[in-house]
């Protein structure tokens, strides 16, 4: 049964522990509805608590009638519900953006609103077999490097939000109104993204795909087998977005002319895919730690520490000293006098090293965050390495890879490679790149530019 097949994969993984409370995006499709049903008949051998998170894009007439179906659903089983309305088209014009792209911006943005007002660790959806492989083959056709054959992860922490981040940042909470019900124990608000507002509101969130081993077929079955009646979305049907012509066309011609099992295929390359990351992950970070000269950072905390520690000595010392000066006088009114003036004297200096401490650490601050590596090293490092390393770096400074090209890797290596101390790079509007005293400089820069 597909129910115990989802559950080995959630014990194989290690998608989820005990008292997880995890808000489910659901749209009110085959997929979605199948996850949703399945860890709710799980819930109590679990011991989880769900949420509902549905977006109604206001694209298709059928829309209103799938967020009442979806509302009904939870209503009945108890399941708090929020519901949110936007209008995807208009948006996505607004920033210039296409629908798809506009309309995964929205989902994520809301998940990850839920989940901070409710409390929650996780957001579960409803990636399948099937969706894993069009994604792989979607990334083959665009020109992946080996990341992009990883496909859908099965979990992945806060991914998505910094994807997403700089196209929220740019929409203004007026052009979004919330439209957000809660039914049952949650209720009925409104509710401001700060996301939207470009805030950082999720320290610690995992995204889980329970269903990523299953395929379409075999959870069509479960809706039918259940009786649940989920809602289609007719336009899955039509050729206008690559996934939709890679989904109806490209695979029903591969393995009607190529490969019956080409899913099965492209879901084993992925996995394949995904241990050869890993290790080159680790591999990058260790390079990191060897070839990492400053991060401002960690610089402010370790000047913290310092400023802390010296701090203490000075007081000690201070003391030590009053106390020898109080041993020789022999003079109980002296004594007592010399004991004030250095509490006073601790108090003060208390202060001023904390003024002292809180300019430091604005002043390294000021100029946003800095990591600086060793040119010399990361010039003898192979060039798999090297491209790797560079993206984890800009990931650190600024939270995202998006925008970053093939063309300014190249660009950023041979930089480094002719030691080109008068000119610097700028792959993204809010990073500098550049060389200078054998050292790598990479900079996050507050831009004016549009």
């Amino acid at each position: 049964m597909l129910k115990e097949k989802v559950l080995n994969t959630i014990e194989e993984n290690n998608l989820i522990q005990k008292n997880d409370k995890i808000v489910i995006g659901v749209s009110g499709g085959p997929d979605s509805m199948c996850l949703l049903d399945i860890l709710y008949s799980l819930k109590n051998e679990l011991n989880i608590e769900l949420v509902v998170s549905h977006i109604n894009h206001g694209l298709r007439e059928e829309a209103e009638e799938e967020t009442i179906y979806v509302e009904e659903y939870c209503k009945k089983r108890n399941i708090p519900v929020f519901i949110k309305r936007v209008k995807i088209k208009q948006l996505a014009e607004q920033q210039k953006l296409g629908t798809e792209e506009m309309g995964r911006a929205i989902r994520y943005n809301f998940f990850e609103e839920i989940a901070k007002k409710v409390g929650a660790n996780k957001i579960a959806t409803a990636h399948n077999l099937n969706d894993n492989a069009e994604t792989v083959l979607m990334n083959i056709l665009r020109g992946t490097a080996i990341s992009g054959l990883k496909g859908i992860e099965i979990s992945r922490k806060n991914a998505v939000y910094n994807e997403q981040k700089e196209i929220c940042a740019n929409i203004k909470g007026d052009n979004i109104k919330n439209n957000i019900k809660a039914e049952n124990s949650i209720k009925s608000e409104n509710i401001e993204s700060s996301i939207i507002e470009g805030k950082n509101i999720i320290t610690e969130l995992t995204y889980i795909r329970p269903l990523r081993e299953c395929s379409r077929t075999e959870i069509e079955e479960y809706c039918k087998e259940e009786k649940l009646n989920p809602k289609i979305d007719k336009t899955n049907l039509e050729n206008i977005y690559t996934r939709n012509k890679i989904r109806n066309k490209l695979i029903p011609y591969l393995q009607e002319e190529f490969n019956p099992n080409i899913i099965e295929s492209l879901n084993r390359l992925s996995n394949l895919a995904k241990q050869d990351e890993e290790y080159f992950a680790n591999l990058v970070k260790e390079q990191y730690e060897a070839l990492k000269i400053q991060d401002s950072e960690e610089k402010g905390k370790i000047l913290k520490a310092e400023n802390s520690k010296e701090k203490i000595l000075k007081v000690e010392e201070n003391s030590k000293e009053k106390t020898l000066k109080i041993k020789e006088s022999k003079i109980k009114n002296e004594a007592s006098q010399i004991e004030a003036n250095n509490k006073k004297q601790n108090k003060n200096l208390k202060i001023e090293e904390t003024q002292k401490q809180k300019y430091e650490t604005s002043k390294i601050g000021e100029n946003e965050k800095e990591i600086v590596l060793d040119l010399k090293k990361f010039n003898e490092l192979p060039k798999v390495i090297k491209t790797r390393l560079i993206l984890y770096t800009i990931n650190k400074v600024i939270g995202t890879t998006q925008g970053i090209q093939k063309i300014h890797l190249e660009d950023i290596i041979k930089l480094c490679q002719n030691n080109i101390g008068n000119k610097y790079l700028t792959p993204k509007k809010n990073i500098k790149i550049f060389v200078k005293k054998g050292q790598i400089f990479i900079k996050q820069v507050k831009s004016n530019l549009p």
